[in-house]
């Protein structure tokens, strides 16, 4: 399935005009099968379908700076991101305290 997705075959996603990301649509899902002669079964149509809209959600989600990473959804703690976020604050804290010190 994977294969399918890959770089030269269905892709993950498409993205209109305005750079705007949206999932792969079933008419592309069976008009690649059709191209390719890759016949799918039911099931497999709704898995790319399913990866696809994760893909998006998981892409959408990893914009936001201010939140964990997809990726690191179950371990935020490790998160290279969560820990820049941290350094900055501290740095910014760090700076004010000084400022008003001094």
């Amino acid at each position: 399935m994977l294969e399918m997705m890959a770089q030269e075959g269905l892709s993950w996603c498409q993205f209109d005009a305005m750079g705007n990301i949206k999932p792969v649509p079933w008419s592309e899902i069976a008009a690649f099968s059709q191209a390719s002669g890759v016949e799918l079964e039911p099931w497999e149509a709704r898995q790319l379908r399913e990866m696809s809209v994760s893909y998006v959600f998981g892409y959408i989600a990893g914009r936001n700076p201010m939140t964990v990473s997809p990726a690191f959804k179950d371990n935020p703690d490790e998160d290279p991101g969560v820990a820049l976020e941290r350094q900055r604050v501290s740095n910014s804290l760090e700076t004010a305290l000084s400022a008003m010190a001094g």
